[in-house]
Formats: structure tokens, C-alpha cells, sequence
């Protein structure tokens, strides 16, 4: 009996498509759960991975629990959007308009923007190669509905030199190095976005 059991456990260890890079390693801190994806499928295309991870890193440079946190606010952000006007905004704009990194333009937005998804870093970027790896990662992970939301509340972030407006309350969203916030849910309703049943 209990080499069936090891048997079946081998098996399905090795038939895992994710086992040689299993999310759970890479982010041990990271409560992984299965939830249904943060938004639906078509709002997950390969151009709103690469915006989103590019968006992480130039929000949060190489922090996960930043990332974590953006990429769910984010998702909020983009549900405000379709619930206010369905069909206004894809993912990928929602995040290019919110993302100051990827409006701006400098030496370092330069580099953040051009993040590749399917192709190797070169030049000055090649140390950068198993960070960037590990943000495509997470952003697959959290795309697939296996990362959950550390902070529910949450509907915007800031860095510590931003004045956050009057109505706007921090929430703990772990250890980020950015502050995020909630606001009043007659400012940006949450019950309105939030599944039903």
C-alpha cells in the first residue's frame, strides 16, 4: 500500500508540467493557492504578460511582494475600468496608462520597456536574466489564478516620496517597499467588482 502511495505521488510529480520550476519553490514566502484566474482568459494575451511583468519591475524593480501586490491591484483597476465602461480598455492599456514606468522616458524606463518575453536578455541586461525569469514566473503563477490577493483592500500604490491624496488609508500588503492604499468604497466600489456567490 504505501509503495502505491509513493508510486502515484512520483507520478504525478513528474507528469507536473511545472515540476522542474515548481512556483511554490521559487516563491516559498507566497501563499499558492488554487483560485480562479484574476480576470478572464482574454484579458491575459502575451502582450499583457509582458506589459504586466515589465510594469512590475519598473514599479518595483526586483521585489515579489511588490509585484505581487501591483499585478492585483492592477487587475482591480481593470475591472473598475469595464465595470464603469464595459469594453473601454484592455488589460494591457489599463496598465500602460497606470504604469508611470512605462509612460516616461529615461535611461532606466528605456531598458524596462523593452523587457523581452520570448527572447533572451542581452548586453548590459544579461546579469539581470534569472531576476527577470523569476518576475515572468510569477506573472505566469499569478496569471493562472495560483497567487492570491495579499491585500484585498488595496486599489492603489505609491512610492514614499508620493503625497497620497486625503481620502486614501495604507494597507498592509507585506513586505513591499511601496505603500498601497485603499479608498472609500463610494470612490472605487469593490463590492461591485468582487464575484458573486
Amino acid at each position: 500500500m504505501q509503495k502505491i502511495g509513493v508510486v502515484g505521488l512520483l507520478t504525478c510529480l513528474l507528469a507536473s508540467p511545472v515540476s522542474a520550476e515548481r512556483t511554490d519553490e521559487i516563491y516559498p514566502s507566497v501563499e499558492l493557492e488554487r483560485f480562479r484566474g484574476p480576470l478572464p482568459a482574454v484579458q491575459l494575451s502575451a502582450d499583457a504578460r509582458v506589459t504586466l511583468a515589465r510594469a512590475l519591475v519598473g514599479e518595483a524593480d526586483w521585489n515579489t511582494p511588490d509585484h505581487i501586490a501591483i499585478a492585483w491591484v492592477l487587475a482591480k483597476r481593470w475591472k473598475f475600468a469595464e465595470h464603469a465602461r464595459p469594453g473601454s480598455a484592455s488589460f494591457s492599456q489599463v496598465i500602460r496608462s497606470y504604469a508611470a514606468p512605462l509612460k516616461t522616458k529615461s535611461d532606466r524606463t528605456a531598458w524596462v520597456q523593452t523587457l523581452p518575453w520570448d527572447a533572451p536578455l542581452t548586453g548590459a541586461l544579461v546579469p539581470y536574466t534569472k531576476h527577470w525569469d523569476k518576475v515572468k514566473r510569477l506573472v505566469t503563477a499569478w496569471s493562472s489564478g495560483r497567487i492570491k490577493d495579499p491585500c484585498p483592500r488595496a486599489v492603489h500604490w505609491g512610492g514614499t516620496m508620493d503625497q497620497p491624496a486625503k481620502r486614501w488609508r495604507p494597507v498592509d500588503c507585506g513586505l513591499t517597499r511601496n505603500i498601497f492604499y485603499s479608498v472609500p468604497d463610494n470612490v472605487y466600489p469593490l463590492h461591485a467588482i468582487e464575484p458573486q456567490g
